[in-house]
């Protein structure tokens, strides 16, 4: 399984579950709440852990260094650097 979580994202995700865990576990909601606050907790320390994200497999984003310098790029940073270097080819004279 390749990392897809960096230092920073699995950092919040560690405090994330920490608080959900907490919000679960002390607060006096009712049972579904609380169910899906430990869910969320439990999903976001699991993916700190493992620093893999299989959300973000599946949106082809990447956090962690070794993604981003294999590729695994953010869509939206991806299309605008395509569009960057379209708008770089435009405008220019024709052999030169």
């Amino acid at each position: 399984m390749e990392r897809n979580v960096g230092i920073v994202d699995s950092t919040i995700r560690t405090i994330l579950g920490i608080i959900f865990l907490g919000i679960g576990f002390f607060s006096q909601l009712g049972t579904g709440p609380k169910i899906g606050a430990y869910a969320i907790g439990a999903i976001a320390l699991a993916t700190s852990f493992i620093r893999f994200c299989p959300l973000w497999k599946a949106l082809g984003i990447s956090t962690s260094e070794k993604g981003k310098s294999e590729g695994a790029e953010n869509p939206v940073e991806k299309a605008a650097q395509q569009q960057d270097k379209t708008e770089e080819g435009q405008g220019k004279p024709a052999g030169h």
